[in-house]
């Protein structure tokens, strides 16, 4: 069978799969790391905004905190 790769709609090139970027950023890699904030931070944007109800500024705190967390984790997932 084929792999499917996926595609970067902003430049074509290759999307480098999340799973990937999670082991760099297990390594050290702080670009993996931010990449991660930047395909996923509006969406947990989004999630907190609604859920309080249009406070930008909380919504904004909540998702730097859930980052943080996300980040401070890193080393107990399994590999």
């Amino acid at each position: 069978s084929q792999d499917l790769v996926a595609l970067s709609p902003e430049s074509g090139r290759r999307r480098t799969p999340d799973v990937e970027l999670v082991a760099a950023a297990r390594l050290g890699d702080p670009f993996a790391f931010a990449e991660l904030v930047q395909r996923y931070g509006p969406s947990v944007f989004a999630v907190a905004l609604s859920r309080l109800r249009g406070d930008r500024d909380t919504a904004e705190e909540l998702t730097q905190e859930a980052f943080l967390r996300a980040y401070m984790a890193l080393a107990q997932l399994a590999r």
